[in-house]
């Protein structure tokens, strides 16, 4: 029955009955619609039992099970997010040029629009993603979930990035997510006479006549148009039913992103709807964003000096930040008395001599001014570091110093009492 099945499932998997677990857990995922409406928490299930089930469940079944009160579907799609991303080729790269998300499959056919351009021997143009090193999707993962994304919809935003399409009419591959970026431009280019440059009138943007660079896109965008198969034809449909929450909205080349990665026109997808949640790309810029914030204001933890505790790098720590903090206070302190006097002379000047007295004063004050504006903190953390380094190494000499002292001192310590006993052996 509906009502026994999580109590004998979790007792034959204590008792490790095998037979009776994997029958269990298949009569869960027959009737999951049905358990889920069951006034029982679902927490007792372990991990194991959970990604059982969700091997054997497909995501479209687990999509149509409503749970209203979220028991055990946003756990399901926890395990189906983890298996989907377990295998090496649907691991998830960030570019360090355009901060785009690739798979080593992807990477073959993609165009970084911002990479280094190389020709290869065959003379086709090269402008591969090159993948960032400290980049880890479980953190980025763990940034959706706080900015309070769903489950299901972090499953379905990162199924689409790794699914891949052709298109019949680019004769481009491309994602799920950027079905809607077939793009193009409405008006043929324009060239004036015995020139190789010209113009796009739709957009204004520059067209040539002999290219050699990468594939530019154009300034509008429709559906791509898919060959009729039966396995992209299912992706397709699936694609389509999800379209408001994996789509990605189309931004024309000659209109800049912000720093968030928000687009100045309205983030609509090619078929005018509005998507429920952002899209994966412009987490992502928010996510790089916040995470360089992060780097710059973290504590110096990375370095820790051979033979000290973390104590005295902490106080040594503090005392730089200290002495960084007074030379900023005097730093300001000169340039207000600087901005007073130059203000003061500035009100009483009369004759000629004086404006260039003041003229070299207010030389003067900007010059004061422009050093006590605050340094980059990148640089700052670096200096720090490096005086940590050269106070551990001064000390590090000390004690080999002390500790060859003390090696010479027993030495001669030891000629002593050698010399002592053999003349009290002699008499």
């Amino acid at each position: 029955e509906v009502n026994n099945v999580i109590s004998i499932l979790i007792s034959s998997d204590f008792l490790q009955m095998e037979a009776l677990v994997e029958e269990c857990v298949g009569f869960v995922k027959n009737r999951l619609a049905e358990v889920v409406k069951l006034p029982i928490d679902m927490n007792c299930l372990n991990s194991k039992l959970l990604g059982k089930i969700g091997t054997l469940i497909t995501a479209e079944e687990l999509d149509s099970i409503r749970d209203r009160k979220d028991k055990l579907v946003s756990k399901l799609f926890t395990k189906k997010l983890e298996a989907l991303l377990e295998d090496e080729n649907s691991t998830l790269y960030r570019c360090v040029y355009c901060r785009k998300l690739f798979t080593n499959q992807q990477r073959d056919w993609m165009v970084c629009h911002k990479a280094k351009i190389f020709i290869d021997f065959h003379g086709s143009v090269i402008a591969q993603h090159v993948a960032d090193r400290s980049w880890e999707p479980k953190r980025f993962i763990y940034f959706l979930r706080l900015r309070n994304m769903t489950w299901k919809e972090i499953y379905w935003k990162i199924w689409a990035r790794l699914q891949t399409l052709y298109c019949t009419v680019c004769e481009e591959y491309f994602v799920a997510s950027e079905l809607g970026h077939c793009s193009y431009h409405p008006m043929g280019p324009k060239f004036t006479y015995g020139s190789n440059t010209g113009v796009f009138p739709c957009c204004n943007s520059p067209a040539v006549r002999f290219d050699t660079n990468i594939r530019k896109q154009g300034c509008c965008a429709r559906n791509h148009v898919i060959k009729p198969n039966s396995q992209e034809t299912q992706v397709l449909d699936l694609i389509m039913k999800k379209y408001s929450v994996i789509a990605e909205p189309f931004v024309p080349p000659n209109q800049m992103l912000d720093k968030t990665g928000s687009s100045q026109q309205t983030d609509k997808t090619v078929s005018g709807e509005k998507p429920k949640s952002e899209s994966l790309q412009i987490m992502l810029n928010k996510f790089m964003a916040e995470e360089g914030e992060d780097d710059v204001n973290s504590e110096d933890d990375e370095y820790d000096s051979p033979g000290s505790e973390k104590g005295v790098v902490s106080e040594s720590e503090s005392e730089s930040d200290e002495s960084d903090d007074d030379d900023g206070k005097k730093k300001k302190i000169v340039s207000t008395m600087a901005s007073t006097t130059a203000s003061v002379t500035g009100n009483n000047s009369t004759s000629g001599p004086t404006q260039s007295r003041q003229k070299k004063k207010r030389s003067k004050s900007k010059k004061k001014k422009a050093d006590a504006t605050p340094m980059n903190p990148l640089k700052q953390r670096q200096w720090r570091l490096d005086r940590i380094r050269n106070q551990d190494r001064d000390e590090m000499m000390s004690l080999v110093k002390k500790l060859n002292k003390m090696r010479k001192e027993g030495k001669l310590e030891k000629k002593s009492e050698r010399k002592t006993d053999k003349s009290t052996k002699k008499k």
